[in-house]
Protein backbone atom coordinates (compact mmCIF):
# COMPACT_ATOMS: atom_id res chain seq x y z
CA UNK A 1 0.00 0.00 0.00
CA UNK A 2 3.11 2.32 0.85
CA UNK A 3 3.81 1.40 -2.94
CA UNK A 4 0.58 3.10 -4.33
CA UNK A 5 -0.03 6.16 -2.14
CA UNK A 6 2.84 7.83 -0.63
CA UNK A 7 0.78 10.27 1.75
CA UNK A 8 0.25 6.86 4.05
CA UNK A 9 2.08 6.01 7.02
CA UNK A 10 2.61 3.00 8.61
CA UNK A 11 1.44 2.62 12.27
CA UNK A 12 1.80 -1.54 12.38
CA UNK A 13 4.08 -4.44 10.98
CA UNK A 14 1.45 -7.19 9.55
CA UNK A 15 0.27 -8.92 12.07
CA UNK A 16 -0.79 -12.42 11.43
CA UNK A 17 -4.48 -14.44 11.62
CA UNK A 18 -6.02 -16.89 10.74
CA UNK A 19 -5.53 -17.25 7.23
CA UNK A 20 -5.17 -13.73 6.74
CA UNK A 21 -2.89 -10.69 7.95
CA UNK A 22 -3.44 -7.22 8.71
CA UNK A 23 -1.63 -3.86 9.15
CA UNK A 24 -3.15 0.06 10.20
CA UNK A 25 -2.04 3.02 8.22
CA UNK A 26 -2.06 6.69 8.82
CA UNK A 27 -2.99 9.70 6.45
CA UNK A 28 -3.63 13.31 7.54
CA UNK A 29 -7.45 13.16 8.41
CA UNK A 30 -7.79 8.93 9.12
CA UNK A 31 -6.81 5.35 9.49
CA UNK A 32 -6.75 2.76 7.22
CA UNK A 33 -7.12 -1.07 8.47
CA UNK A 34 -6.46 -3.20 6.01
CA UNK A 35 -6.85 -7.15 6.06
CA UNK A 36 -5.26 -9.45 2.87
CA UNK A 37 -5.45 -12.74 2.78
CA UNK A 38 -3.23 -13.21 -0.30
CA UNK A 39 -5.65 -13.12 -3.26
CA UNK A 40 -7.89 -10.10 -1.49
CA UNK A 41 -7.27 -7.03 0.56
CA UNK A 42 -10.39 -5.12 2.27
CA UNK A 43 -9.93 -1.97 3.24
CA UNK A 44 -11.71 0.05 6.15
CA UNK A 45 -11.63 3.83 6.70
CA UNK A 46 -11.85 5.49 9.91
CA UNK A 47 -11.94 9.49 9.90
CA UNK A 48 -9.94 10.66 13.22
CA UNK A 49 -13.02 13.03 13.91
CA UNK A 50 -15.46 10.30 13.91
CA UNK A 51 -12.72 8.60 16.84
CA UNK A 52 -14.76 8.81 20.53
CA UNK A 53 -12.36 6.71 21.98
CA UNK A 54 -10.48 3.11 21.91
CA UNK A 55 -11.14 0.52 24.58
CA UNK A 56 -8.15 -2.45 25.53
CA UNK A 57 -9.11 -6.31 26.22
CA UNK A 58 -6.78 -9.01 27.33
CA UNK A 59 -6.20 -11.35 24.21
CA UNK A 60 -3.96 -14.69 24.56
CA UNK A 61 -1.82 -14.17 21.49
CA UNK A 62 0.94 -14.35 23.76
CA UNK A 63 -0.40 -17.58 25.73
CA UNK A 64 -0.34 -19.48 22.41
CA UNK A 65 2.59 -18.54 21.10
CA UNK A 66 4.33 -19.53 24.72
CA UNK A 67 2.82 -22.95 24.09
CA UNK A 68 3.87 -23.25 20.84
CA UNK A 69 7.01 -22.50 20.62
CA UNK A 70 7.62 -24.35 23.84
CA UNK A 71 6.56 -27.29 22.12
CA UNK A 72 8.89 -27.13 19.77
CA UNK A 73 11.80 -26.26 22.35
CA UNK A 74 10.68 -28.94 24.46
CA UNK A 75 10.66 -31.75 21.89
CA UNK A 76 14.10 -30.32 20.10
CA UNK A 77 15.29 -30.78 23.36
CA UNK A 78 14.23 -34.43 23.91
CA UNK A 79 15.86 -35.29 20.39
CA UNK A 80 19.10 -33.38 21.50
CA UNK A 81 19.35 -35.29 24.95
CA UNK A 82 18.53 -38.72 22.60
CA UNK A 83 21.19 -38.05 20.07
CA UNK A 84 23.94 -37.14 23.04
CA UNK A 85 23.35 -40.05 24.78
CA UNK A 86 23.64 -41.94 21.61
CA UNK A 87 26.67 -40.29 21.21
CA UNK A 88 26.17 -38.45 18.07
CA UNK A 89 26.22 -34.35 16.94
CA UNK A 90 22.92 -33.07 17.80
CA UNK A 91 23.34 -30.34 14.82
CA UNK A 92 20.12 -29.92 14.00
CA UNK A 93 18.17 -30.51 17.15
CA UNK A 94 20.71 -27.45 18.67
CA UNK A 95 19.53 -25.14 16.25
CA UNK A 96 15.72 -26.34 16.79
CA UNK A 97 16.30 -25.57 20.64
CA UNK A 98 18.25 -22.02 20.69
CA UNK A 99 15.60 -20.97 17.80
CA UNK A 100 12.63 -22.06 20.24
CA UNK A 101 14.37 -20.79 23.26
CA UNK A 102 15.52 -17.34 21.53
CA UNK A 103 11.11 -17.22 20.07
CA UNK A 104 10.31 -17.69 23.92
CA UNK A 105 12.29 -14.75 25.00
CA UNK A 106 10.80 -12.84 22.44
CA UNK A 107 7.51 -13.74 22.64
CA UNK A 108 7.78 -12.51 26.23
CA UNK A 109 9.29 -9.28 25.48
CA UNK A 110 6.91 -7.95 23.04
CA UNK A 111 3.87 -8.28 26.35
CA UNK A 112 0.57 -9.61 26.81
CA UNK A 113 -1.49 -9.85 23.97
CA UNK A 114 -5.22 -8.23 23.48
CA UNK A 115 -7.91 -6.57 21.61
CA UNK A 116 -8.38 -3.22 20.50
CA UNK A 117 -11.50 -1.81 19.56
CA UNK A 118 -12.38 1.41 18.21
CA UNK A 119 -15.38 3.85 19.42
CA UNK A 120 -16.67 5.95 16.55
CA UNK A 121 -20.78 7.51 16.62
CA UNK A 122 -22.06 4.48 13.92
CA UNK A 123 -20.12 1.67 14.96
CA UNK A 124 -17.22 0.07 17.29
CA UNK A 125 -14.90 -1.73 15.34
CA UNK A 126 -11.76 -4.23 16.25
CA UNK A 127 -7.86 -3.09 15.06
CA UNK A 128 -6.59 -6.81 14.34
CA UNK A 129 -3.14 -4.95 13.71
CA UNK A 130 -3.08 -3.86 17.50
CA UNK A 131 -2.42 -7.37 19.05
CA UNK A 132 -0.01 -6.57 21.81
CA UNK A 133 -0.83 -4.68 24.55
CA UNK A 134 2.38 -2.36 25.12
CA UNK A 135 2.42 -1.51 20.98
CA UNK A 136 -1.27 -0.82 21.28
CA UNK A 137 -0.33 2.48 23.93
CA UNK A 138 1.98 3.67 21.81
CA UNK A 139 -0.28 4.14 18.64
CA UNK A 140 -3.09 5.30 20.49
CA UNK A 141 -0.61 7.67 22.14
CA UNK A 142 0.61 8.58 19.06
CA UNK A 143 -3.20 8.80 17.16
CA UNK A 144 -4.38 11.16 20.35
CA UNK A 145 -2.85 14.98 19.18
CA UNK A 146 -3.95 14.02 15.86
CA UNK A 147 -7.98 13.17 16.97
CA UNK A 148 -7.71 16.08 19.39
CA UNK A 149 -6.38 18.61 16.80
CA UNK A 150 -9.24 16.86 14.10
CA UNK A 151 -11.89 17.31 16.34
CA UNK A 152 -10.90 20.85 17.29
CA UNK A 153 -11.19 21.97 13.61
CA UNK A 154 -14.24 20.59 13.66
CA UNK A 155 -15.37 22.14 16.82
CA UNK A 156 -14.04 25.65 15.37
CA UNK A 157 -16.01 25.26 12.01
CA UNK A 158 -19.56 24.11 13.31
CA UNK A 159 -18.85 27.61 15.87
CA UNK A 160 -18.19 30.00 12.53
CA UNK A 161 -20.70 28.19 11.03
CA UNK A 162 -18.61 27.33 7.87
CA UNK A 163 -19.65 23.68 9.14
CA UNK A 164 -23.44 23.41 9.12
CA UNK A 165 -25.25 20.79 11.24
CA UNK A 166 -27.39 18.25 9.04
CA UNK A 167 -30.86 20.07 10.70
CA UNK A 168 -29.27 23.09 9.62
CA UNK A 169 -28.81 22.25 6.52
CA UNK A 170 -32.09 20.66 5.66
CA UNK A 171 -33.55 24.14 7.22
CA UNK A 172 -31.54 25.87 4.53
CA UNK A 173 -32.68 24.05 1.88
CA UNK A 174 -35.88 25.66 1.48
CA UNK A 175 -35.90 28.45 -0.99
CA UNK A 176 -36.60 31.97 0.35
CA UNK A 177 -38.76 32.79 -2.46
CA UNK A 178 -40.98 30.05 -1.71
CA UNK A 179 -41.64 30.70 1.88
CA UNK A 180 -42.31 34.45 1.02
CA UNK A 181 -44.92 33.36 -1.23
CA UNK A 182 -46.63 30.95 1.02
CA UNK A 183 -46.71 33.65 3.85
CA UNK A 184 -48.11 36.15 1.88
CA UNK A 185 -50.93 33.52 0.70
CA UNK A 186 -51.67 33.03 4.31
CA UNK A 187 -51.67 36.26 5.20
CA UNK A 188 -53.73 37.21 2.56
CA UNK A 189 -56.42 34.59 3.58
CA UNK A 190 -56.51 35.77 6.99
CA UNK A 191 -57.35 39.28 5.98
CA UNK A 192 -60.31 38.07 3.80
CA UNK A 193 -61.60 36.17 6.14
CA UNK A 194 -62.12 38.69 8.76
CA UNK A 195 -63.46 41.83 6.04
CA UNK A 196 -65.78 39.62 4.40
CA UNK A 197 -69.89 40.97 5.55
CA UNK A 198 -72.10 38.23 7.13
CA UNK A 199 -74.60 36.93 4.68
CA UNK A 200 -77.91 38.31 4.83
CA UNK A 201 -80.92 36.99 4.20
CA UNK A 202 -81.64 37.56 0.53
CA UNK A 203 -78.44 36.33 -0.15
CA UNK A 204 -78.78 33.24 -2.52
CA UNK A 205 -75.71 31.82 -0.77
CA UNK A 206 -77.64 31.92 2.78
CA UNK A 207 -78.42 28.81 4.09
CA UNK A 208 -82.72 28.39 3.83
CA UNK A 209 -84.94 29.03 6.65
CA UNK A 210 -87.65 27.39 7.86
CA UNK A 211 -90.81 28.85 9.09
CA UNK A 212 -92.64 27.98 12.27
CA UNK A 213 -96.31 25.48 11.27
CA UNK A 214 -99.57 27.42 12.10
CA UNK A 215 -101.16 27.09 15.36
CA UNK A 216 -104.19 24.87 14.64
CA UNK A 217 -107.66 26.42 15.38
CA UNK A 218 -109.20 26.94 18.48
CA UNK A 219 -105.80 27.37 20.35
Amino acid sequence: MAATDSRYVRLTRNATGLGAYSSLWLTDDHMMVVVSTGYSDLYSRVQLRDIKGFFITPGGRRLWWTVFWGVVTGISTLFLLNTLTLRGTPVIFGVFVGLGLGALWWNHLLGPGCHVYVVTGVQTARLPALVRRRKALRVIGRLRPLIEAAQSDLAAQLSAGTATPFAANAAAAIPPAASANAEATARASTDETRDSPPASPGDGNAAPTTAPPPAPPGT
